[in-house]
């Protein structure tokens, strides 16, 4: 279907998208949830319209005009019927009628509208934006960026129509030439909001993830009640490490839009980053429950149940993403720690040194001399767990939690007297935090 750019608002110039006035699946989530504007202590001008043809005699567009930009649909049409009653030749309230037919999600109608507006006038640029929205949500294979096009030739000033370009050839990965429009859109419409949030996109694309933070925080200060100005800004604030900020972020989102997958999954990475264990798997199995096409939820999930102590539930979600990821050294330790927690140590060991030998830096050996010292005492094989902890301590003392370090050398002078070790418990202190998936 088409991009969210404007499914919900009208379509002025340097247009800012209004947040939803209830939650979309009020059904499936709090039986009421004030708008996000009322939440937050800003206020907007509305900007013009850009199709605002002056009507002296014809007060229903003026009222049609007006309750369309307040948001009230139904008014908006009964006035825009009338006023085409007056002037049946009016491209442009054929375009206004095809406007609220889109928003209302009947694309059929809307599309008849639009056509009509260029049958009467084939130079108005506005009605084919409007045609080739439609066409994306009723012909999804056929090429709706042609139409938009030809809306761009009628009108070069039309900042609207590139950036409707930019979004459809984002959408098909063509990020180079997305980005092009958007220096033409960016030109057309300085300080729009969603110009800068299809910026963060496009730097999301191509992986420069602090340029898309940049570009996510920009479109979220120029408007505060964009909702998709949240989104942006939680999925690039966690791919930069920003965990706080993009909880925060991802939460405002997610109050209002509860069927979006990849938003739970992202919150649920944030959430894991932040220690909240138990709170990570919940969001990621709600994840789970909208779309199983996600490979990562099955590994953050797994991780989460490994600080959680539930070995064997973890070992059941790391297998599955093992069966989908290429292997990691997140992966074979967190399978390794899972079964070591379900008890299972024979199984265990080989996963721990597997670990070891694609670790990369001095925290992930610090991880898994720690963890397999453990696993070897259990067994029973102390010279062994000996130098594990021997080994642990010869790395820099900032690659490991202070404590780990205390626990080391605790077991090494216990060995020292007769009197046995005690078993140590399989979920010691917290341990560093795994690299989170991206």
């Amino acid at each position: 279907g088409p991009s969210p750019t404007f499914t919900n608002t009208p379509t002025p110039l340097n247009f800012t998208p209004k947040a939803p006035t209830r939650t979309p699946y009020a059904t499936k989530g709090p039986t009421s949830v004030p708008p996000l504007s009322s939440l937050l202590s800003a206020t907007y001008t509305a900007t013009p319209l850009y199709v605002d043809t002056p009507r002296v005699i014809n007060e229903a567009y003026k009222l049609g005009q007006r309750a369309f930009l307040q948001g009230d649909l139904a008014t908006a049409l009964r006035n825009f019927e009338q006023a085409i009653q007056m002037e049946p030749d009016a491209p442009d309230i054929y375009y206004y009628i095809g406007e609220i037919y889109r928003m209302q999600e009947e694309y059929r109608d809307a599309l008849v509208a639009f056509e009509s507006a260029i049958d009467i006038d084939p130079d108005f640029a506005p009605a084919y934006l409007g045609q080739a929205r439609c066409i994306m949500v009723l012909r999804p294979r056929e090429d709706a960026a042609k139409i938009i096009r030809i809306a761009i030739e009628k009108d070069p000033n039309f900042g609207e129509a590139y950036l409707e370009l930019a979004a459809y050839l984002l959408q098909k990965g063509k990020t180079e030439e997305a980005a092009e429009q958007l220096d033409a859109a960016e030109d057309l419409l300085p300080g729009a909001p969603m110009v800068y949030y299809y910026r963060a996109l496009v730097y999301l694309e191509l992986g420069e993830n602090e340029k898309a933070l940049e570009y996510a925080r920009k479109a979220n200060e120029a408007d505060i009640t964009m909702l998709l100005g949240y989104r942006i800004l939680g999925e690039a604030a966690v791919l930069n490490g920003e965990y706080e900020e993009g909880l925060e972020a991802i939460r405002t989102y997610l109050i209002y839009e509860k069927e979006d997958p990849l938003a739970w999954l992202i919150q649920g990475e944030a959430l894991f980053a932040t220690g909240l264990y138990s709170e990570t798997v919940t969001s990621v199995t709600q994840a789970l429950k909208l779309s199983q096409n996600l490979p990562t939820a099955y590994r953050i999930r797994g991780l989460a149940y490994v600080e959680l102590g539930e070995g064997q539930t973890a070992v059941n979600d790391i297998y599955r993403a093992m069966q989908i990821e290429e292997d990691s050294f997140d992966l074979e330790l967190a399978m390794g720690r899972g079964l070591y927690l379900a008890n299972r140590l024979s199984d265990s060991l080989p996963y721990m040194n597997r670990a070891l030998n694609m670790a990369e830096t001095d925290e992930q050996k610090a991880m898994v001399y720690y963890w397999r010292a453990h696993l070897y005492e259990v067994i029973g094989n102390m010279p062994t767990a000996l130098k594990d902890w021997r080994a642990l301590l010869a790395l820099p003392e900032d690659a490991m939690p202070a404590e780990w370090c205390e626990t080391a050398k605790a077991h090494l002078a216990a060995t020292s007297t007769p009197a046995p070790t005690a078993t140590p418990s399989p979920t010691p202190t917290r341990t560093p935090r795994p690299t989170t998936p991206t």
